[in-house]
């Protein structure tokens, strides 16, 4: 297989097999991907469901021939490249299909590396005017005059103003190049999928992209992936020892986050998305160790690793509505998801999803993406086999930002019910964080230090803490820390505020601890329609809500009631 080729999708159309068979052979060398077909009909279906850059159909076939068809595709937007292959030298039905817009006609028997070659050349030139017409549209768009969002920032919030620079939709516009996938990843990608390929192969086109090379390695003698000490540099052994499946999620999604290491983005912490990224990464990882291949969701460390890439799309495509979105979470206080919905009309995965789509990634790892930020309560919505992986890639996430340890002001903090961390194994979830911060701090060498990170606890405020509900699902538990609280359990010897996590608390847990629950230091965390139920008791905060709100008002109850103890005592 040729690997330093563009990941075309090609359909072969002919119900003579072996000249079928013959095509498909001689695209895949060039880099095609092919599906095929027997007949004009069963192409007309393939072609509902896909956007191919070429089809290749002989003319003489049952149900639907393939002068039918060619002429049917010449009516689509959009449409692919149309090559005719056929025995049939009928000089009339050659000028017709010529006069109506079909690229070629070739007669068997073929020369096919030939044709193939050719083939290739016409695709690349179109998509080359394409993307020329496409940026011209892009130009264009960014000179018409914006719309304008008010910054809501106290008393002065509805005179603030700043102006976008694009309209809701123009996110639609961004073309594949937008994310920029190497077509030696997509080939890694293309190759572990199919059943067929030798682990040397894959190793092989590895080797081709040095950058890749490396980085699987790393992952690959990593504690993540390496249960021994036994360090491997052989691709081949690599590849046995990770799984093909998952070296291909790997291979296409450490390409694509790339450019989280790349790019200099003043309004983001792009350290910070791409330690998200790794963490992720290795909860899904953790998550599916111990279910069977067959059981496996396909994709999930894909979309995991991949999640907030539709961000830095948008910050580089759009910086400055990008940077005015962030500013506006900034002094609202409202979560940056939620802006970016109304600003962009979508949200940052959403945009990502599209982008995927136009790079024809498998709908497997594009619904995990694309639903990833609704809430947990949307997601319960959904059919059982999108529910099931869409949950998973959001509560692999939420554990990943968690192992990660930094949040920024304007994160969505939700936690979802004890059902749905049983459905994907994340328990007991103290275990599965402390896993990928391990697996996190192995990935990313000495820019991680688990060491550092226990030096920043002991220098958080500390504060009593226990957990009414159980202690398997806590995971308000290791957000403390990031909240600027040391966690401390003995509250029976502790003189200081306590807070009570009460988000999974029932009636029984409430009344085996009726003494702590009276106490008037208590500062209970709970679901915002349980909020009034706890009110009476003392101060409560209620989830979801933006880790600045989160923070802020924790360290503002710390503040208040150390204060009044003070005061008490002189």
């Amino acid at each position: 297989m040729n690997i330093n080729n563009h990941n075309y999708l090609a359909l072969v159309v002919d119900d003579e097999a072996i000249a079928r068979n013959l095509m498909i052979f001689h695209l895949n060398k060039e880099g095609f991907t092919c599906h095929k077909a027997n007949d004009g009909l069963e192409a007309m279906n393939l072609i509902a469901s896909n956007q191919y850059d070429l089809v290749v159909t002989d003319l003489r076939m049952p149900h639907k021939n393939g002068h039918a068809l060619a002429i049917e595709l010449l009516k689509i937007p959009n449409r692919p490249l149309i090559a005719v292959h056929t025995s049939v030298v009928e000089p009339q039905i050659v000028e017709d299909l010529m006069s109506r817009g079909v690229d070629d006609i070739v007669f068997k028997p073929t020369d096919y590396p030939a044709f193939t070659a050719k083939i290739k050349v016409l695709i690349g030139r179109r998509k080359s005017r394409q993307a020329e017409t496409t940026s011209e549209t892009l130009k264009s768009d960014s000179e018409s005059s914006a719309p304008t969002v008010a910054l809501a920032n106290g008393e002065k919030g509805a005179e603030s103003q700043k102006s976008l620079n694009r309209g809701t939709d123009s996110w639609e516009s961004l073309g594949i190049e937008a994310l920029p996938l190497s077509p030696s990843a997509l080939n890694v990608y293309q190759m572990c999928c199919e059943d067929d390929t030798e682990s040397e192969d894959i190793g092989h086109a590895i080797e081709m992209e040095p950058g890749l090379t490396a980085e699987l390695l790393r992952l690959g003698n990593s504690c993540v992936y390496n249960r021994t000490s036994e360090k491997v540099y052989d691709l081949k052994k690599i590849v046995d020892r990770m799984g093909r499946r998952r070296v291909g999620e790997l291979a296409l999604a450490f390409n694509a986050c790339a450019v989280l290491r790349d790019e200099l983005l003043q309004h983001l912490d792009v350290e910070l998305a791409w330690r998200r990224s790794l963490a992720a990464g290795v909860a899904v990882q953790l998550l599916t160790e111990h279910q069977s291949p067959s059981d496996q969701s396909r994709g999930l460390v894909l979309s995991a690793v991949m999640h907030l890439l539709g961000r830095v799309v948008l910050a580089k495509e759009f910086p400055d509505d990008a940077r005015t979105v962030v500013e506006l979470a900034e002094q609202t206080g409202k979560p940056l998801t939620l802006l970016e919905k109304q600003i962009f009309s979508a949200t940052q995965a959403e945009v990502l999803a599209n982008l995927l789509a136009a790079w024809r990634i498998p709908q497997e790892v594009i619904d995990p993406l694309r639903y990833y930020e609704a809430s947990f309560d949307q997601l319960a919505q959904l059919d059982k086999p999108q529910r099931n992986s869409a949950e998973l890639v959001k509560v692999a996430v939420l554990i990943g930002w968690l192992a990660a340890g930094r949040w920024e002001s304007w994160d969505l903090v939700e936690f979802p019910k004890p059902e749905v961390l049983m459905r994907v194994g994340a328990l007991p979830v103290k275990n599965i964080v402390k896993r990928t911060r391990e697996g996190l701090a192995s990935l990313m060498g000495d820019s991680v230090s688990l060491d550092e990170e226990r030096d920043d606890c002991s220098r958080q405020t500390p504060v009593g803490y226990m957990c009414l509900g159980s202690p398997n699902f806590d995971l308000f538990a290791p957000l403390l820390v990031s909240l600027g609280i040391q966690p401390v359990y003995n509250i029976d010897q502790f003189d200081g505020k306590v807070i009570l996590n009460c988000l999974e608390a029932t009636a029984e847990d409430l009344y085996r601890n009726t003494g702590y629950v009276q106490a008037d230091r208590n500062l209970f965390i709970c679901k915002s329609m349980h909020e009034e139920e706890y009110r009476r008791y003392g101060e409560t905060i209620s989830l979801p809500s933006t880790h600045g709100s989160l923070a802020a008002n924790c360290l503002n109850s710390i503040v208040l009631h150390t204060s009044r103890q003070e005061t008490t005592r002189r």
